[in-house]
């Protein structure tokens, strides 16, 4: 695959990640297993970002709220500056008290009663795809 020369999977090639780019998503195995086995935790040159690719890592770091944070700034900015993140932008203990009042909307009697209305969205959705013939799937089905 095209995607797979341009993000160097062979040992011999640079390894390049861009998670963004819509070429990797559309294929994005073969670098990760090249990242779990040469690169398990990736830094991106010039931006305070670090991509972690081996489940044991990412759980670890998960439940390290003291030393990893969601709340992140693009260089030079005051992450104090920013405005509120969403839910999955902030650290416990305000995450956990989120969590937990979505959690109170989301019980399984309300997704029950909700799952009609869902699987007709669903539908709706997914014909619009197929009519559509040439579609990113994650922004026809999951964006709206």
């Amino acid at each position: 695959m095209a995607g797979t020369a341009r993000y160097g999977c062979a040992v011999d090639q640079p390894f390049v990640f861009d998670p963004f780019d819509v070429v990797l998503r559309r294929s994005p195995f073969t670098l990760y297993a090249r990242a779990r086995r040469e690169h398990p935790v990736f830094a991106h040159a010039g931006v305070p970002i670090v991509s972690v690719f081996r489940h044991a890592d990412v759980t670890a770091i998960l439940k390290d709220a003291s030393t990893w944070s969601n709340r992140i700034a693009p260089p030079g900015i005051d992450p104090a500056e920013l405005p509120p993140p969403s839910m999955i932008g902030t650290d416990p203990p305000e995450h956990n008290r989120l969590r937990g009042l979505v959690n109170q909307a989301f019980t399984p009697r309300i997704i029950r009663r909700l799952e009609a209305r869902m699987q007709a969205i669903a539908n709706e959705l997914y014909d619009a795809a197929l009519a559509a013939r040439d579609v990113d799937v994650v922004q026809a089905l999951t964006y709206p």
